[in-house]
């Protein structure tokens, strides 16, 4: 538990260490953390035939932030997009969220003032590495991974929307959901990737996928 604590903060030395230590094999996850997801949906990978353990986990995070730090910008730009999906899988929001938790609830708790939160609702080490690798794909002239990264980076952004928001009066957001927002302030990605990247296949793909975004462009 301590291990999986240390890799939830990125301490993936001292994660390694334990978890390099340990006598016994612990339960691989389902999928691979570093894929992308157009839809989030945490039951998808149960079926994968693709397994990881948390220590090759941080081997792959290893890899991926040594390549996201060379110097070939083609390798850097998708080791780069790839590390912000595995920070963004390993959320409550993620697939892979079992990498860095032990439970999940099923319906939304919006954190409380002053109360701890137990739940890894944070995406805002996704979104620096969506926004960083979508930098280096519109300087490589890498249109689809460009939209790649400015969808990933909405969905982020959607999500510290949820986390943000203010229930109504009787509002039960744990069973009734919260409704998404489409005020310009809340989705400067979904407007990006409208209005630089309409033209690419990712695009439409989101678009016939995502209802969000779909919505959003009409």
């Amino acid at each position: 538990m301590k291990a999986t604590f240390l890799l939830k903060d990125d301490k993936l030395d001292e994660a390694e260490k334990i978890f390099s230590a340990l006598t016994y094999k612990t339960d691989d996850i389902q999928g691979n953390a570093a894929d992308e997801q157009i839809k989030d949906c945490h039951e998808c990978a149960e079926n994968s035939d693709k397994r990881f353990s948390k220590l090759q986990l941080i081997g792959q995070l290893k890899s991926l932030k040594k390549q996201a730090a060379g110097t070939d910008k083609v390798q850097a730009a998708e080791a780069t997009y790839r590390l912000g999906n595995v920070y963004y899988n390993t959320t409550w929001f993620g697939f892979a969220w079992r990498a860095v938790d032990y439970y999940r609830p099923y319906g939304f708790y919006k954190p409380e003032p002053n109360k701890p939160v137990y739940e890894n609702y944070d995406c805002s080490k996704a979104l620096r590495h969506y926004t960083q690798a979508a930098e280096l794909a519109k300087q490589l002239g890498n249109k689809e991974l460009a939209a790649k990264c400015l969808f990933m980076a909405a969905k982020c952004e959607q999500n510290d929307w949820y986390l943000r928001y203010t229930p109504k009066p009787g509002e039960d957001t744990y069973y009734q959901g919260i409704e998404p927002t489409y005020a310009p302030a809340d989705r400067k990605y979904f407007t990006q990737l409208k209005g630089q990247y309409a033209a690419t296949a990712f695009y439409n793909e989101a678009r016939a996928q995502c209802f969000y975004l779909n919505r959003f462009a009409r």
